[in-house]
């Protein structure tokens, strides 16, 4: 289905129609479900392609990554953050962000410019400083033109965390 359909979808949670929807609430985790593994697949790749990069580029390539998988599918995304399945949706939310740990770890590890002794608390930081900025700026509505500036405060926010949680790496050790 269309991001469209997913309005529709999403709407239908508001109403009082069950006798026609008897598994919506597993029809609504299994989208939001598919949702997260296309942006963690994003993510994943970006990390991938940032292996043994400087802590810079692994941090505009992460935000850039995780804001594209977002601005694609924007009306699609405002329309599941609708849904009122808070705590089930943040069990699959917990989960893409498991999925996606490993590669932002392993992109950590390869750094060329930095060493990090928590590549896993560093990794989970990360991701999860994205997702909230990135939900609020879909749920207020926010038109495309502000991602940019979204993209360039989320860029610095990770690079800073980045430069911060991590030693610079020493020429020769």
């Amino acid at each position: 289905l269309k991001a469209a359909s997913w309005c529709g979808l999403c709407c239908l949670c508001h109403r009082e129609q069950n006798q026609y929807y008897p598994n919506k609430q597993s029809l609504f985790l299994a989208v939001v479900s598919s949702h997260l593994d296309r942006c963690a697949k994003k993510v994943r790749s970006a990390c991938e392609c940032s292996l043994g990069k400087s802590s810079s580029e692994m941090a505009r390539q992460v935000v850039s990554a995780y804001l594209r998988s977002k601005i694609e599918s924007v009306s699609e995304s405002r329309a599941l953050y609708a849904i009122p399945l808070e705590e089930q949706k943040d069990l699959v939310t917990i989960q893409a962000v498991k999925s996606v740990l490993p590669a932002v770890e392993s992109m950590l590890t390869s750094c060329s410019d930095r060493v990090y002794i928590n590549s896993n608390e560093v990794a989970f930081f990360v991701i999860t400083a994205l997702i909230g900025p990135v939900q609020a700026f879909i749920t207020a509505g926010k038109p495309l033109v502000e991602w940019n500036v979204l993209e360039n405060n989320l860029y610095q926010l990770i690079f800073g965390y980045l430069s911060q949680a991590g030693s610079p790496l020493v020429a020769g050790k």
